[in-house]
């Protein structure tokens, strides 16, 4: 896992907070409500207290990556534009679990309605039973 870390590192120059909304706005159908989902949860994290600096660059770093459009897999190609993306994601997302609770979670859930509607809601709680574990 610090393999991942430390490759994370190399994305946290792409990471801005307008940059992370106008890629998930632009390619939230073809990212997909669960990955949206979970940068959102990341993004409220970086403006935690209880979150270390240490893994707020693994954050940083998880959503450059998600933000740079040419990755390992280029963002265009249809299927799998994102897949890297999503694993890049799940395993920072794997380092910060301790520090997501309900009020990141409905922070997180609030922006997606924002950004897309609250017809959004209704595929969310399968989500969070699959990202939690």
């Amino acid at each position: 896992m610090s393999k991942n870390v430390d490759n994370l590192k190399n994305y946290e120059k792409e990471y801005s907070e307008l940059k992370l909304i106008s890629k998930l706005t632009v390619n939230f159908k073809k990212m997909g409500v669960k990955l949206v989902y979970m940068c959102l949860i990341m993004w409220h994290l970086l403006q935690d207290e209880r979150v270390p600096a240490k893994l707020k660059a693994t954050i940083v770093g998880a959503l450059g990556y998600v933000i740079l459009p040419l990755d390992l897999i280029c963002d265009v190609t249809p299927v799998a534009g994102f897949s890297d993306d999503l694993a890049m994601v799940l395993g920072a997302f794997g380092l910060i679990l301790f520090y997501i609770n309900d009020d990141i979670k409905a922070a997180a859930r609030k922006s997606l309605v924002k950004l897309f509607g609250e017809s959004i809601l209704l595929q969310l709680d399968a989500i969070d039973v699959e990202i939690m574990k």
